[in-house]
């Protein structure tokens, strides 16, 4: 189980990997941080793997003693037998009683967890940002925060876990009683039970009551992995939000026009951040789209990378309907410059090349003298395998935004934005 759980995690990893990298639904991102998507990645399903390979193996070992010793008490004693289980429908009661409620509290420890993730996520590359302003204060506070509320949050599991286990232990030894009263009646009065008997009885009857209470232990463990593949099976089942239509065809080499005819755009299905766009930009011509913060310019850009539809309206690449072009296809033509640079973990050249997996090095030393930042790589004891860290916090930001445009310029763009 522990082989075929490890190559179901590889899996959900892999095809979670793909949804991210793919880009299939951005609103998925605008709804989930950072961390509570890695959480979901990583915590998650460890916690999953870990009831499947231990938890539920438990549960089959516990059902099957107990339906083994079941058979046994019966056998020995059929009208003791019936007595013994008198108190199983009161465990079942206090464990479905127990778990309606453990679910929710779990619901809100994983969430928790999440939310300190992000926090984290948020905070560690954003470390400078925090002393420039003086706020360490100010995030240990929030951190304790996040933190306290997710320590509440588990002793509220362990409150409920400290009444449910008495009331079971308390339930099992009332059994006990009841065997102990009727069958010693039994055995006084010469009723066919010997005090041997009865002995070995309860001897059984104590190891029957021992799975009952280990399935409703793993009852717990059932209800925080069911909470936990809720979260996991909310990112394989989000729908693309943006997909090709059923002939969408491979367009070959792009000439490059681009074309909105009345095109409007809303995020939200109110407020309208296009209205009625109508504009052509022809192969070989340069334009500049100026405007106030808010005005929509990135939404432009999203739009013709597709990361968006339009609303209302039609964009066209080459007079062909952008829906009718493979995704795939036309971002591979699409050449961009973020307007907040994000280098990836790595050389700089191996950043430059991120635009071009088959870039010689050659084509990397031309995009970065296209780009003016040959120079400037010189100038690193290492050239262009020098690290630039995480999310190229090694640069400085203009460094950034040239191996940024190097990048763009590597794949020969025919839309270059």
């Amino acid at each position: 189980s522990y082989i075929t759980c490890s190559g179901w995690n590889w899996n959900y990893r892999r095809h979670t990997c793909r949804f991210i990298n793919s880009g299939r639904n951005r609103r998925f991102y605008s709804r989930h941080s950072t961390g509570r998507i890695m959480t979901r990645v990583t915590s998650d399903t460890e916690r999953l793997q870990g009831f499947i390979t231990r938890g539920f193996q438990d549960m089959v070992i516990a059902i099957m003693t107990l339906l083994g010793i079941g058979v046994t008490l019966f056998i020995m004693d059929p009208q003791l037998a019936i007595l013994a289980l008198i108190p199983t429908p009161i465990m079942v009661l206090a464990t479905l009683f127990y778990t309606k409620r453990i679910h929710w509290v779990f619901h809100g420890i994983w969430r928790r967890i999440s939310a300190l993730n992000s926090m984290l996520a948020d905070v560690i590359p954003g470390a400078k940002v925090v002393k420039a302003f003086a706020q360490e204060d100010r995030e240990i506070e929030r951190f304790d925060t996040r933190n306290s509320e997710l320590r509440q949050s588990r002793m509220v599991a362990v409150k409920m876990r400290s009444y449910f286990l008495p009331t079971i232990a308390f339930v099992t030894s009332t059994g006990s009683l009841i065997l102990w009263w009727f069958g010693g009646n039994r055995v006084l009065n010469n009723d066919n039970l010997s005090l041997g008997d009865l002995q070995a009885f309860i001897a059984y009857m104590m190891m029957f009551y021992q799975p009952v209470r280990e399935l409703c232990m793993i009852s717990e463990q059932l209800e925080s992995a069911a909470t936990t593949s809720e979260r996991v099976f909310e990112i394989l089942d989000t729908e693309p939000d943006i997909v090709d239509a059923a002939d969408a065809r491979d367009p070959g080499v792009l000439e490059g026009s681009v074309a909105f005819a009345d095109v409007s755009f809303t995020y939200d299905g109110f407020a309208r951040i296009l209205d009625s766009v109508s504009f052509r930009v022809e192969p070989g011509e340069m334009i500049g789209i100026v405007g106030p913060s808010g005005a929509g310019k990135s939404t432009l850009v999203n739009l013709i990378s597709r990361f968006y539809d339009a609303s209302d309206g039609q964009i066209f690449i080459d007079g062909t309907p952008i829906q009718d072009i493979q995704q795939k296809k036309l971002r591979a033509q699409i050449g961009v410059v973020l307007q907040e640079p994000l280098l990836f973990q790595g050389s700089i050249s191996e950043n430059i090349a991120y635009g071009n997996p088959l870039a010689t090095p050659t084509d990397i030393i031309l995009a970065a003298r296209a780009a003016n930042a040959h120079r400037f790589v010189m100038n690193f004891p290492d050239g262009y395998d020098t690290e630039v860290g995480e999310r190229g916090g090694r640069l400085s930001g203009g460094e950034r935004q040239r191996i940024s445009i190097a990048r763009a310029l590597i794949g020969n763009p025919r839309i270059l934005i």
